[in-house]
């Protein structure tokens, strides 16, 4: 947006425009975006407010023309707060502006190969000045920490426009990490990095390693119904409590969706469909979402989270797939993330934690 002005104002007259009295800005994190604005990068946002002179005539009428719609909503404030999704508190005679400005800098896929050697992407917008880019990653080791930059130096950036990888190299055993994605001296992203020893700590991950030998069976991705057994037990590990539906044939008509997982603790619960080939082979997409919208209203309209994992790689993914899951608001998982959830296995995060990573897989212009 460098070298765009905008102004923002209000009518005060059929011809006369004023500017807001009260302007601030504020800045979103990646998991923040997603949540207010469905967008998965870090956002400053240019928000301003001022008084009206209210009509409450006009605004009771409005609220009644919501009340007495085949799908009603208690007045402006209900329709604000649950479809707009603005937490803000709204009053009669106040409006209100929001100017977003994405930052379109974040991480991309990433795989821990071993325990020592790390890679990942970066993924930006076009826009993006990508010699502004660097990473810090630290790890602590036998008490020490080591501190590691990375950046792209303009010439090569100049002989490779569209590399976007990172290499670290850690220590053999480290008690943790952590990368820090910067663009021009800001932070937009971060991730952990979980140490040597942490699957220890989890009582899950142990008795997995018991029965399977360790962490490879679940880097080698199966097709058809293995592949669904192969992701439950994946979600097994990341906490849920999950029922495999699409092991068998059921009753009726509708279709089955092959996963729902219920967090320990939360009012919402994930749906997920699996895929060896393209994610919208047979409409898949179109059917998953119209499924979550089915079993959330039947579950009292607890939030339901589709996503749907394919085998494929991320980068032969159809630009028109990726359009309808964003549009769908459907999480789209690829085996090119696989290392991230399983890293998420290990670190025993909580169940928004790992919401969150679901969330970040939702396409954006990214």
């Amino acid at each position: 947006m460098e070298g765009t002005l905008i102004h923002v104002k209000r009518r005060a007259s059929v011809d006369k425009w004023i500017p807001l009295d009260s302007m601030y800005h504020r800045n979103y994190d990646k998991d923040s975006a997603q949540t207010r604005f469905g967008l998965g990068t870090y956002c400053i946002a240019l928000e301003a407010s001022d008084s009206i002179s209210p009509d409450p005539a006009h605004r009771a009428k409005l609220d009644n023309f919501l009340r007495s719609q085949r799908t009603p909503w208690d007045g402006m404030d209900d329709l604000r707060r649950m479809f707009a999704k603005q937490s803000r508190t709204w009053t009669q005679g106040t409006s209100y502006v929001e100017v977003i400005a994405p930052i379109g800098v974040r991480f991309g896929s990433r795989s821990l190969i071993g325990n020592q050697r790390l890679e990942f992407g970066v993924r930006t917008m076009p826009c993006a000045d990508v010699s502004q880019i660097s990473i810090a990653c630290l790890t602590q080791s036998k008490g020490e920490i080591i501190r590691k930059r990375r950046g792209l130096s303009p010439r090569f950036v100049k002989t490779h426009p569209t590399h976007r990888r990172f290499v670290f190299h850690l220590p053999e055993q480290y008690e943790w990490g952590k990368c820090i994605l910067m663009y021009r001296g800001r932070e937009v992203d971060r991730f952990a990095i979980p140490g040597t020893d942490s699957r220890l700590s989890n009582p899950k991950w142990r008795v997995f390693s018991e029965i399977t030998g360790g962490i490879e069976p679940l880097m080698t991705l199966p097709s058809g119904k293995p592949l669904e057994a192969h992701l439950e037990i994946l979600l097994h590990l990341l906490g849920f409590h999950t029922a495999h539906y699409g092991m068998k044939e059921w009753p009726g008509d509708k279709s089955t969706p092959d996963i729902v997982a219920f967090p320990s603790r939360g009012d919402w619960f994930i749906v997920l469909e699996c895929t060896s080939r393209d994610a919208d082979t047979k409409d898949k997409l179109g059917k998953l979402s119209t499924r979550c919208k089915e079993l959330s209203a039947i579950a009292d309209g607890i939030k339901v989270y589709p996503v749907i994992f394919t085998s494929l790689r991320r980068e032969v993914i159809t630009k028109s797939d990726l359009a309808k899951a964003s549009k769908e608001g459907i999480s789209l998982v690829t085996s090119d993330d696989l290392p991230e959830l399983l890293d998420a296995a290990q670190s025993m995060l909580n169940d928004e934690e790992v919401l969150a990573i679901f969330q970040r897989f939702v396409p954006s212009d990214l």
